[in-house]
Order: C-alpha cells, then sequence, then structure tokens
C-alpha cells in the first residue's frame, strides 16, 4: 500500500513540473513585444487639429507623418470610413516621410479624417483619427456634361465654288504729279528776351514713417500637442514651420525652442533670429517635451507680438 501511494506522488510530481514548464515557455521575453511593435508601419496626423471648424468648400490640406522600416510607398486617407486619395510621399521609401493630401467637404456635420501608411513589403499601419466639423449648407457638384448643340454634320461638305481663271490687272492710266507753286516761309518777328529772374522753391513733402508692425505668424508643424516618435537617425532633427506673414518693407522672423524642465519650468534651448525663410531645423532629444514660439520683423525694424506657444514632445527609442 506505502508503494501504490509513493507512485501516485511522483506522478503528480511529473504531471505539475511539465504544467509549469509550459507555463513558462508561454511568458513573452522583455522587449520583445516592443520590438514587434516597433516594426510595424505606423502613421499619424499633424494638420489640422482635432476638433476644428472649416466651412463647406473650403480646401483644407491634411499634414500627416508615416514611418516603416522597409519604406514608406503610400499613405491613404479616408473620409467617414471611406477611402478619399492615396498618395505616394515625395521621397517614397524613406522610412520617415511627410505628406501632404487636399479634402474639400461638400457636406456639413461632422466628418472623421483617418490615415493609414502602406510600406515596401506590402504591410499596412493602423489608423490615426481626427474629427472635423463642417459648416454652412452642402455644395451640389454637377454629375452630368451637358452634350454640345449646333455642331454641323461633317458629313456634309459645301460645293466648291467657281474660280475664274482671269486675273485681272489693274494698272493706272495716270499718275498726277503735285508740285507746290510756292513754300511759305515762316519766320518769327520777335523772339521774347525776357529770363525770369526768380525760381519758385519746391519744398518735399516729408516721407511718412511706418510704425506699424507686421502681423503675428501662426507656428504650423509640429502642431499643438503633437506626439513626435523618436527619429531613428543619429542626428535627431526637427522641422520648425510657421505660416509666413506679407509686409511692404519685407519680413524676417525671430523663433525660440525651450524644453520642459519641471511642470512649471522651462529652460531655453534655441533661438534663431533673422531668418527670411518659413522654418529652422532644431536638435531635439528622444523623451523631451518642448515649447516654441516665433515672431515676425519688418524692414523698418517694427516687430510683431511673438505667437502663442506650441508644445510637442517627443517619444522613447
Amino acid at each position: 500500500m506505502s508503494m501504490r501511494r509513493s507512485l501516485k506522488k511522483v506522478v503528480l510530481l511529473l504531471v505539475l513540473i511539465a504544467s509549469l514548464g509550459g507555463l513558462i515557455s508561454c511568458i513573452p521575453v522583455p522587449g520583445e513585444e516592443m520590438a514587434v511593435a516597433e516594426a510595424e508601419p505606423r502613421a499619424w496626423i499633424d494638420f489640422p487639429r482635432d476638433g476644428v471648424s472649416v466651412p463647406v468648400g473650403a480646401s483644407v490640406i491634411v499634414i500627416s507623418h508615416a514611418y516603416a522600416e522597409d519604406g514608406v510607398v503610400d499613405v491613404l486617407l479616408s473620409v467617414n470610413g471611406t477611402a478619399y486619395r492615396r498618395d505616394p510621399p515625395a521621397a517614397s521609401g524613406d522610412t520617415l516621410v511627410e505628406v501632404r493630401q487636399e479634402w474639400v467637404p461638400t457636406e456639413p456635420g461632422l466628418h472623421t479624417l483617418e490615415v493609414r501608411a502602406y510600406d515596401g513589403a506590402g504591410e499596412v499601419s493602423g489608423s490615426d483619427a481626427i474629427t472635423i466639423r463642417v459648416t454652412g449648407e452642402a455644395i451640389d457638384l454637377p454629375t452630368e456634361v451637358p452634350a454640345a448643340t449646333g455642331v454641323p454634320d461633317a458629313t456634309e461638305v459645301p460645293a466648291p465654288t467657281e474660280v475664274s481663271t482671269e486675273v485681272p490687272t489693274l494698272v493706272p492710266t495716270e499718275v498726277p504729279t503735285l508740285v507746290p507753286t510756292e513754300v511759305p516761309t515762316l519766320v518769327p518777328t520777335e523772339v521774347p528776351t525776357e529770363v525770369p529772374t526768380s525760381v519758385p522753391t519746391v519744398t518735399p513733402m516729408p516721407t511718412p514713417v511706418d510704425t506699424t508692425p507686421p502681423p503675428v505668424p501662426t507656428p504650423y508643424v509640429p502642431a499643438d500637442g503633437l506626439v513626435i516618435g523618436c527619429p531613428s537617425t543619429p542626428e535627431k532633427k526637427q522641422t520648425l514651420a510657421w505660416l509666413p506673414v506679407d509686409d511692404p518693407s519685407g519680413v524676417v522672423y525671430y523663433v525660440k525652442l525651450e524644453r520642459q524642465k519641471t511642470a512649471t519650468e522651462w529652460d531655453s534651448v534655441a533661438g534663431w533670429g533673422p531668418v527670411s525663410g518659413k522654418q529652422v531645423e532644431a536638435d531635439v532629444e528622444c523623451g523631451g517635451i518642448y515649447r516654441w514660439a516665433v515672431r515676425a520683423e519688418d524692414g523698418e525694424g517694427n516687430d510683431s507680438a511673438w505667437s502663442e506657444w506650441f508644445t510637442f514632445s517627443v517619444g522613447l527609442p
């Protein structure tokens, strides 16, 4: 009896060890799931912001970024769950690209915009979506092109008209000769010799001084609140772009970039200016939270106010 009980204990112990071995083999290795997620294509919308309002018929430029280890070949824009347009990036095949796609709303209401990325291996990313409120009245787009009317029958050819073979010769019978019999001589009888002794003085009008500052420029990319993936290049760069403004005397720009130190404190990172273009390249670090602003200065030295702060963060590698 004791031998039979000992044998049962050994069998139960072997079954328990086998079960634990299967359970341990199912536990994923740390970092394995993260590597798989990072290998999948990704796409996100930078502009416009979620929840903005636009009028019916307005041209909306959707700016998105996409990433894929095998290179991004296409970005699909969908509206309300229906494919709207599919465009390749300017640098097709790059791992990180920017794509701009136009959408023109024709119906008022809430519309959902989504983007997906396709890589060179045929893999598709998950979607990133925003909601836009469209105001105004619906636009009726023409669906049929009216047929042309009043077109003559191509089979009707007018009968040829008779052309005379005789070419008339037009020769004048007499050429009159006109010779003036007398040429009048015009000689002034008196030449005035008076010379004005005084010349009026013209006082130039003072040139008005330009004291009007240029408009305040608007930050554009990256959008406020955007979370950016950690760049894979050794030089981790981020483009800061703004919407330019106009002034009769010309415009240059000044840009400042700060990094969050605490919840209420920020450290200055870099500044640029005067800049004649509409963007600068900033060095960023993965895991950092940044904010940036821009102002304009015209050719007369008048400065606009600083724009509002735009905040963005860079993810960890």
